[in-house]
């Protein structure tokens, strides 16, 4: 007998049918109970609930037939020796009903639920219960005040530490109106634990401190005040009757992690039983889940630099290519009978594809990636998609399940999730382009589930990365992570054997194979909902411009956003210096648009429904600029309507609302202008950008290239 049926029959015992009824509730916590209780780790117990769910009553069919006798002997009251016996509770001459066919996946709804009920066990076993008034996880130790503690570190910076720290928290708690008649309980409380006296804390000073006073979890030391309600102190602005204020209010403002200021935080939480909230709202965080992490062979594949220039791993070599000229190559395609217009565009994506190849070659020169397997054959690229799909479920799977310490047992949906992403069936190279469309729509539903679950915002990104690199694999590229989580701007390369030709009218008669070769070859940069205001800021930085002096204003209206935003308190600023500020920045911008259309392209920008027609001159522009305005303002209204975001502007007055739209509209239209200005002079890039963002009527993913 193995020990798996070794125990079966040892917890027999424990059930009137002489095994457990994973049906049963009372059944599953008994079994749970047991396990835990004995000694098995939380996994443990999910792994074997699962086995049994799995096999049902196919632990007594392994019996031999001498076990099963002795089994039943042992057991005279289990329903294994009744039905030996034919006794049955149901009359013979009355058939039992047929049970309707349980769909396929019931095993799995089964195992799901299996877990959700281990993971209640095991954190009402470490003694956390969930003090949220919405369900919503904040799990916090069942504490009484006579398990309280004094501080136990004597070291002086600790105390010193303690003591600034406490007096800081009763001061500002004068600050905060919506503590009430708690506000007293828990200065008296505080001062008795910074002074000693635990014993004197009463069960109402501990419960109030504990219900507005949490410490932040993570490397850096603070204390958080609920704001807002009790037991809230989550990430964010509310909206609430002194306006919009943060959710929490943290001592001090900026990241203390001094060791002492992290003993202090540390002890506090433990003996008085506070809540440790992180940072962020989030279930998982971006490392955790980021690709550099899934695998332990990030060090395997060492990048080698050959004396040519080439660099070689994995047993493949790539090398810069011989760039043509621009001009050339587009007369050379117009005498094939192409257009000027057609000619200039495939030219140009010639052009910039083989100068990202060479950049990502030169770029990898010095760099270590991630080991995935042999991405050199079409088999290689569907083993090492499949491996990365595992890998990112499993990754998932252990953080998710490793918060619920802080944020509560997992939901059906958090499972869901995870059988999704080891449901995709990946291709095998070389694939359709209709079937490209097919598999990326159904990685894309991966990331439709994430926001939907709410609760993993700081790794959407990482899991992006991953899913980018799948879709290249699919079309054949061979592609890479940079084994450093902290690339500068490419999180996947994507590479092929771009061919060598001697002369632009080689690389014109096989135009088509080239642009196929090139078209998102080199490094990418992977955002979801289209990345922030610094990345932007790097990736004009990583542009080569025909005017040097383009880079630097771009890079000037992107000031725009911490002119307007980063503001406090909200709303943004709307005193005139800022705006004269940005208006300066603006003529620049539109000065040097005028100047750089000119000479390349002095047709009129075409905008709007109907399109109408902007002049390359300084008042046409000037006009475009009022029009992406007068959009700007459309859009900020709108957003203000929408209920979604309805409870961050309702406790603006006129004056706010106003700021909100003139800082929302100034920013559309800067944005606007910055494009067409990076259009206009960028000669290339030096990454890939992979935007991926949730279409919320379709509930599909709109991913740019």
């Amino acid at each position: 007998m193995n020990s798996f049926d070794k125990l079966l029959t040892n917890i027999s015992w424990m059930y009137d049918k002489g095994y457990p009824d994973f049906t049963i509730k009372e059944d599953r916590e008994a079994l749970y109970d047991y396990l835990l209780s004995i000694g098995f780790s939380h996994s443990d117990v999910i792994e074997l609930s699962e086995r049994f769910i799995r096999e049902d009553d196919e632990w007594w069919t392994k019996l031999s037939p001498e076990q099963q006798a002795q089994y039943i002997k042992d057991h005279p009251g289990s329903q294994k020796a009744i039905d030996a016996r034919g006794e049955e509770d149901e009359p013979k001459d009355e058939p039992k009903d047929e049970p309707a066919d349980e769909p396929a996946d019931e095993p799995k709804e089964k195992s799901v639920q299996a877990r959700i009920d281990a993971m209640k066990k095991d954190l009402e076993k470490k003694g956390l219960v969930d003090v949220s008034d919405d369900g919503s996880g904040v799990m916090v130790p069942n504490f009484s005040v006579d398990k309280v503690n004094n501080p136990l570190s004597d070291d002086p910076k600790v105390v010193d530490k303690r003591n600034d720290r406490i007096d800081a928290l009763i001061t500002s708690l004068d600050k905060h109106e919506n503590i009430g008649d708690d506000k007293e309980l828990v200065k008296s409380g505080i001062t008795k634990y910074k002074e000693g006296r635990v014993e004197e804390m009463s069960q109402e000073e501990l419960d109030a401190i504990r219900r507005w006073v949490a410490v932040k979890k993570g490397k850096s030391a603070s204390l958080y005040i609920a704001d807002v309600k009790p037991n809230d102190w989550r990430k964010g602005k509310v909206s609430s009757k002194k306006g919009s204020v943060e959710n929490r209010y943290s001592i001090p403002k900026s990241d203390d992690k001094t060791l002492s200021g992290k003993s202090f935080t540390d002890g506090l939480a433990k003996d008085l039983g506070l809540r440790q909230q992180p940072g962020t709202n989030s279930r998982t965080s971006s490392k955790e889940v980021d690709p550099a992490s899934l695998t332990n062979k990030r060090d395997a594949i060492k990048v080698k630099k050959n004396e040519d220039g080439s660099v070689t791993f994995g047993g493949t070599t790539y090398r810069e290519r011989e760039v043509p000229n621009k001009d050339d190559l587009s007369n050379a395609l117009q005498k094939r009978g192409m257009s000027k217009e057609e000619a200039d565009k495939k030219a140009r994506i010639v052009v910039v594809g083989l100068e990202r190849h060479n950049r990502a070659v030169r770029e990898m020169q010095d760099m270590e990636v991630v080991d995935m397997g042999d991405v050199s054959t079409n088999e290689g690229k569907k083993a090492a998609m499949d491996k990365t799909l595992n890998l990112v479920a499993d990754k998932l799977q252990e953080k998710l399940e490793a918060s619920g310490e802080l944020f509560g047992p997992l939901s059906e949906g958090h499972y869901e999730l995870i059988d999704t992403i080891k449901g995709v069936k990946s291709p095998t190279p070389p694939v359709s382009e209709e079937d490209i469309k097919k598999y990326e729509e159904e990685l894309g539903q991966i990331l439709v589930k994430m926001e939907e679950l709410g609760d993993m915002q700081t790794s959407r990104a990482e899991v992006a990365e991953a899913l980018t690199y799948c879709v290249r694999l699919s079309q054949g590229f061979e592609s890479y992570f940079p084994a450093d989580q902290t690339a500068k701007v490419s999180d996947v390369y994507a590479l092929k054997q771009v061919q060598d030709y001697n002369n632009v009218e080689e690389v014109a008669e096989s135009i088509q194979k080239i642009l196929v070769e090139v078209e998102v070859t080199g490094g990418e940069s992977v955002k979801f909902n289209s990345g922030a205001k610094s990345a932007s800021a790097d990736k004009v930085e990583l542009t080569e411009y025909g005017d040097p002096a383009t880079k630097q204003i771009i890079k000037n209206s992107f000031e725009s956003y911490d002119l307007l935003y980063n503001s406090k308190p909200f709303p943004p600023k709307s005193d005139n210096e800022v705006y004269d500020n940005l208006k300066k920045s603006n003529d620049t911008l539109i000065d040097h648009l005028v100047k750089t259309r000119e000479k390349h392209n002095p047709e009129p920008i075409k905008y709007g429904r109907p399109a109408k027609e902007y002049p390359m001159t300084k008042e046409g522009m000037n006009d475009l600029y009022d029009a992406y305005y007068q959009r700007g303002v459309e859009i900020s209204e709108k957003i203000m309507k929408n209920k979604k975001f309805a409870k961050k502007f309702q406790s603006l007055d006129d004056e706010g609302r106003q700021a909100v739209v003139k800082a929302m509209a100034t920013h559309c239209a800067m944005g606007n202008m910055a494009s067409h200005m990076n259009n206009a002079d960028a000669e290339y890039n030096n990454f890939n950008n992979v935007s991926h963002s949730l279409n919320k009527t379709t509930k599909g993913i709109a991913k740019n290239l």
